[in-house]
């Protein structure tokens, strides 16, 4: 970037507060990679999932580029607010239900009670409840195990990189017999992924492409420098005053990278595949969910 070029501003939002999950967009801020792009990124955290919505502040034109699940991206698309998938870091499903020790299977537990985020994050699992004609009992919390640790729930929904950590460790004989993973029974739905304004996209492609281009240097930079990026992680936690376990990032981090590797191919490829897209379509009309209905080429800019 030259001395009299001005830096193009991007305001940039993951779903969560600060942690692991969101590494490589970190270390591409930390080393340099936006600005030597001529990128003035500001990555704005909400202050949590439940009382902020990214997908709001993208529609409110608060941010520029957000984080969004794939199944959350379709079902909050819409004619007047139209999404297109920027880059796709995951490639791999990390949804789980982890069900208290004594049992092994959802059909044991007469009109189980579940756990789920208010945030959202759960579309899959509801579609699931549908599909199967569970009859669930949705117990909306906003973060932690504490509501499972104290039984006040027969299930809780979970991530592998984030919760599933805590409940292995708190105690309870948690193992893999009392999961049930989504990626092996509903469907390998990839998670993370950058979405724009489409609207937005075509004004500023240049500017956000190069936000793509650098956001994969950062994460291939997290992926060879693990120990210089969970410090960077643990300094953004610190700043914001969210308490962190350094074994449980590094699990985190661990898990988020090896989630971004593409099955078939064996590396990442930070693109959406047009079968994925189809199968979250697939999902939502066998469920009877609404949807907007666009083509995959409308829907996803693939590099």
């Amino acid at each position: 970037m030259s001395q009299t070029a001005v830096a193009q501003k991007i305001v940039f939002s993951p779903q969560w507060t600060p942690q692991a999950q969101f590494a490589g967009y970190y270390m591409a801020q930390e080393k340099g990679f936006y600005q030597e792009a001529g990128l003035d990124v500001e990555i704005v955290h909400p202050i949590t999932s439940a009382s902020e919505s990214v997908y709001s502040r993208l529609v409110h034109h608060e941010s520029d580029i957000i984080i969004l699940h794939l199944m959350q991206a379709v079902m909050e698309n819409t004619p007047q607010n139209e999404l297109i998938n920027i880059m796709q870091t995951s490639q791999n499903n990390s949804l789980l239900f982890v069900m208290q020790p004594e049992y092994t299977d959802i059909s044991q537990i007469d009109h189980p009670k579940v756990a789920c985020w208010k945030s959202g994050f759960g579309e899959l699992a509801k579609c699931m409840e549908f599909y199967n004609n569970y009859n669930f009992d949705w117990i909306y919390f906003t973060s932690g195990i504490n509501i499972f640790i104290s039984r006040a729930v027969d299930v809780i929904i979970a991530m592998e990189y984030n919760e599933y950590f805590q409940l292995l460790n708190c105690g309870r004989k948690i193992s893999e017999k009392n999961v049930f993973r989504f990626s092996d029974k509903v469907g390998n739905i990839p998670e993370d992924g950058l979405y724009c304004l489409s609207s937005v996209y075509k004004e500023r492609k240049a500017d956000f492409d190069l936000f793509v281009k650098m956001s994969i240097k950062g994460w291939e930079y997290a992926r060879t420098h693990p120990e210089e990026t969970l410090e960077v992680v643990i300094q953004r936690m610190k700043a914001e005053n969210i308490p962190y376990s350094s074994i449980q990032q590094q699990w985190m981090l661990e898990k988020i990278l090896n989630a971004q590797i593409d099955k078939e191919q064996g590396k990442a490829t930070y693109q959406l595949q047009k079968q994925d897209y189809q199968l979250v379509r697939d999902i939502l009309e066998k469920t009877e969910q609404p949807f907007y209905l666009i083509d995959f080429s409308q829907f996803c800019n693939n590099h």
